[in-house]
């Protein structure tokens, strides 16, 4: 028995037959407030059974487990049954565990290694001091994996016992464990390795060196780089690159001072990645070595930086002469414009060779699509701007996306036309339903909303947007009839209730085109409320197209189209030798099928060919539902 096993806790003060004794039932009913109450109450040993056990073992009554483990009427079969069963669990009490495993008469390598590892994620130290002194735990094994964990842990002072064991190789798996403790950040054990003659820190092309780098460790880095096996050059300068990277300037300024490092490296890629995550000490940092080209990759660490919103940053490579702000086609103030950074324009703007008409006026064309208006206010009032560029595009994105006081902005300006690409302005701000925009656009003279076969009314129809379809019906340009009644078409088939009532009040609109089109296609998608809404206008005819109307319903299973279509007289839902039963029934739509036996036409037509294909198809429920009536 260890000594661990035979701690006492310092709260149990009394002697046990001062203690109540109580039977199994009562001491579960007892009121102790205490988290653990089997330090002042017993339990009777006469209730020492596999139930009582497990429920001690389950509410981790330390001080009541300890003394049933003294006791012979609880099998060794138990106790390891129930050790194997809790280490299984995603979260168990490292003392309930390590007590049942001490009071096995035969120990067990494998359960204690898997003991040993979840204690070390449970954190408890004192059980792991007490395993790794039991003769049959053995730290190698697995190659070394004890260390790995302990390592991993951050657990200096199990660590430190493992190093000290001559069976344990802290070298093992490619010197993993100083990696792990680079890794993690854990100081004192990458003190305790690097005096170990064994362990490599250079080992893996320097990964401790550039995982300590990568991840911020100021003071392990310095560590390593005072050991001269150690290489901050390797993997092409990964060190300085991963620091600059992640923006560890004090990881940063000891690589720098390392002659061995070359902060050029990798096309420069140190001061690109600093100036595109916003860094900018150590941007200026790494400005002040000659070796480093911020201008390196057509100038992408400005170009980055402004997409990015990094003021300071571009200000910074500014001041540099190598740097070209209008490198790349001026993309940087095209990033930045796009991105709706406002000062780091006004810096761009301020360079002489910084052109904000490049690339045939991107960078009012992406602020006003996007609705950046300071942005776009300020670029036009720069003379070689222009606004009408790629087919007036600044208005026709900014009218998409609904950006009313940018169109506003833009109708201001004489060089811009809003009925440019076939008013396309106003289409798409009616496709995608901005009201307002659509109300301004209606105002110019200009402007034709019956443009492109009334595509403005059509689109607005297809996506539901009501209130512009109301708004453009007020215009007399507008025939929402056009293109054979496209409008409605749309509507019904995508299920625009409103849209459909406010068309039908149109008595240009014809809901009765296309053999019934928009009463074929709102049955054939289940809209239930549009089909009504149709089939009460005197120009539908429901049974159009063969009864189509019923047929697509029940193949698609709108149970509910086809219970309301079933009522009207002027469909027959036996036509076409009970096509519309036959095909629910291929489908497997039981409760369309259930709704069309209803009908006498349906049964006495003949049922065969719908039973055969259902239970050809597999569908042998609704088989037996229409075999009922054969």
């Amino acid at each position: 028995m260890t000594q661990y096993h035979n701690l006492r806790f310092a709260s149990t003060q009394v002697t046990l037959k001062s203690i109540p004794t109580l039977h199994f039932s009562q001491y579960k009913e007892s009121k102790f407030k205490a988290k653990d109450p089997s330090e002042f109450i017993i339990l009777d040993p006469e209730s020492f059974t596999s139930e009582s056990f497990k429920y001690i073992v389950g509410k981790a009554h330390i001080a009541q487990l300890r003394r049933m483990l003294k006791s012979t009427r609880i099998s060794m079969e138990l106790r390891e049954k129930t050790l194997m069963e809790i280490l299984d669990l995603p979260k168990f009490n490292p003392v309930v565990a390590w007590s049942l495993y001490c009071s096995l008469g035969t120990k067990n390598f494998k359960k204690l290694y898997k003991l040993f590892i979840l204690v070390v994620n449970c954190k408890n130290i004192e059980i792991l001091q007490e395993m790794i002194r039991l003769k049959e735990f053995d730290p190698s094994v697995n190659n070394n994996a004890a260390i790995r964990h302990a390592t991993c842990a951050g657990y200096y002072d199990i660590v430190k016992l493992l190093v000290a064991d001559p069976r344990t190789d802290p070298s093992a798996d490619n010197n993993a464990v100083i990696r792990y403790a680079c890794t993690y950040g854990h100081v004192n054990i990458v003190k305790l390795l690097l005096q170990d003659p064994r362990v490599s820190p250079s080992a893996d092309n320097n990964a401790a060196l550039r995982y300590a780098s990568r991840n911020g460790f100021t003071e392990i880095v310095d560590l390593l780089l005072r050991d001269k096996r150690s290489d901050p050059s390797s993997d092409n300068n990964s060190s300085i690159r991963d620091a600059a990277k992640n923006s560890h300037i004090g990881v940063v300024k000891l690589l720098i001072a390392d002659p061995r490092t070359n902060p050029a490296a990798d096309s420069n890629s140190a001061i690109r990645d600093a100036a595109k995550n916003g860094n900018v000490e150590i941007v200026k940092l790494l400005l002040g070595v000659p070796a480093v080209d911020p201008a390196a990759n057509n100038n992408f660490a400005i170009r980055m930086a402004s997409r990015n919103g990094h003021y300071d940053v571009v200000k910074a490579l500014l001041e540099d002469p190598r740097v070209d702000a209008a490198g790349d086609n001026n993309s940087a103030i095209i990033y930045a414009c796009c991105s709706g950074h406002f000062d780091i324009v006004k810096l761009l703007v301020s360079v002489d060779r910084v052109d904000p008409s490049a690339s045939n006026n991107i960078c009012l064309i992406d602020a006003c699509q996007k609705g950046f208006l300071e942005i776009a206010k300020f670029l036009l009032e720069d003379p070689r701007v222009d606004p009408a560029a790629e087919s007036n595009g600044a208005i026709r994105g900014a009218a998409r996306n609904g950006h009313l006081e940018v169109v506003k902005l833009l109708l201001s300006d004489g060089r811009v036309s809003p009925e440019a690409e076939d008013n396309s302005a106003i289409k798409m701000a009616s496709f995608n339903g901005h009201y307002d925009v659509v109300q301004l656009l209606l105002t110019l003279e200009s402007c034709n909303p019956g443009a492109d076969r009334n595509a403005a009314i059509r689109l607005a129809c297809h996506n539901g947007h009501h209130r512009v379809v109301e708004l453009l019906l007020s215009h007399p340009s507008v025939n929402p009839a056009d293109d054979n009644n496209a409008s409605i078409k749309e509507a019904a088939r995508n299920g625009h209730f409103k849209v459909v009532e406010i068309l039908l009040a149109d008595s240009r609109v014809n809901p009765a085109v296309e053999s019934n089109y928009p009463f074929r296609y709102a049955c054939s998608q289940g809209h239930v409320e549009i089909v009504k809404l149709l089939s009460k206008d005197s120009r539908i005819d429901p049974s159009a197209d063969v009864n189509s109307g019923i047929v697509h319903a029940s193949r698609n299973g709108y149970y509910k189209v086809v219970e309301y279509l079933m009522a009207d007289e002027r469909i027959d839902p036996s036509f076409e030798n009970n096509q519309a039963l036959v095909e629910a029934a291929g489908r497997g739509k039981l409760n369309v099928v259930k709704c069309l036996l209803k009908d006498r036409r349906v049964v006495d037509f003949g049922l065969t060919e719908a039973f055969n294909v259902a239970n050809d198809n597999g569908f042998m429920e609704t088989a037996s539902a229409i075999k009922q009536y054969m």
